[in-house]
């Protein structure tokens, strides 16, 4: 049992340091997204508009398995509750 509990506690260390890291790299896009909207001028907006929807659709995917990721941890959670 004790591997096991050994294991559990790193694997979850891991997911936090990866959030972590995760959460800084969202801070510098919505840094970097105010600093090229602050220094683009009207006749750029259009193009920059469309280059920025790639992108988009990639955070949107991201966003919807992070919160399938995050359901999956509430239920390990509460499985580990229900031991």
């Amino acid at each position: 049992m004790q591997k096991e509990v050994n294991d559990i506690t790193n694997v979850c260390d891991s997911i936090r340091a990866k959030a972590n890291d995760a959460k800084q790299i969202v801070e510098e896009i919505k840094k970097t997204i105010h600093d090229i909207k602050s220094k683009t001028n009207q006749e750029d907006s259009v193009e920059k508009s469309l280059a920025m929807r790639k992108e988009l659709a990639s955070l949107f995917i991201l966003n919807s398995n992070f919160e399938d990721n995050l359901k999956a941890l509430n239920k390990i959670k509460n499985s580990f509750g229900s031991i």
